[in-house]
């Protein structure tokens, strides 16, 4: 089985079962009203083949798809959750031939190795990925979100660790 145990910077470390695909679901009350964007950090770690930040051997991952969805409601019910259209990808490095981009296109996941977002080639450092939103959110209430990570492409390319944000403003 997969886990994820939260770190004392807010990140989560994944652990446990390796498998060839994944798809992270994550839930969050966010204390926002307003909602521009989201950053995605994902991280290295010594437990991590080459310091990650994939759980490859050799630290990378490939992030097929980002959806998110928002809801006033934190029971994430289908009368009130919304998915989101999104703008904007850009990230601190791609990989040639997987940029940032590709991880909000609408082609990764389902099932093939389709597009996605690769750090190849610098491995066992820090990088970001931040998406804004084709336009801004506001729910008076607050907004819960339910971001999906789909990662698809195989071969153990998925994530190792990371830390979501919630974003107000620009980038």
């Amino acid at each position: 089985k997969v886990r994820f145990t939260q770190k004392d910077d807010g990140s989560l470390l994944v652990s446990g079962e390796n498998p060839a695909k994944a798809e992270y679901e994550l839930y969050y009350k966010t204390g926002l009203n307003q909602l521009s964007g989201i950053r995605l950090e994902v991280l290295p770690d010594d437990s991590l083949g080459a310091k990650g930040p994939g759980r490859t051997p050799h630290g990378n991952f490939v992030l097929n798809e980002v959806r998110v969805y928002a809801s006033p409601s934190p029971d994430f019910d289908n009368d009130t959750l919304k998915l989101l259209a999104l703008g904007q990808a850009s990230a601190n490095h791609s990989q040639k031939d997987w940029p940032a981009k590709n991880a909000i296109d609408g082609k990764g996941g389902a099932g093939t190795k389709g597009t996605g977002w690769a750090i190849g080639n610098r491995y066992g450092m820090p990088h970001t990925l931040d998406i804004t939103l084709a336009k801004p959110l506001a729910i008076e209430r607050g907004i819960h979100l339910h971001i999906v990570l789909d990662q698809e492409y195989g071969s153990q390319h998925t994530i190792g660790r990371f830390r979501m944000t919630a974003r107000t403003g620009h980038f």
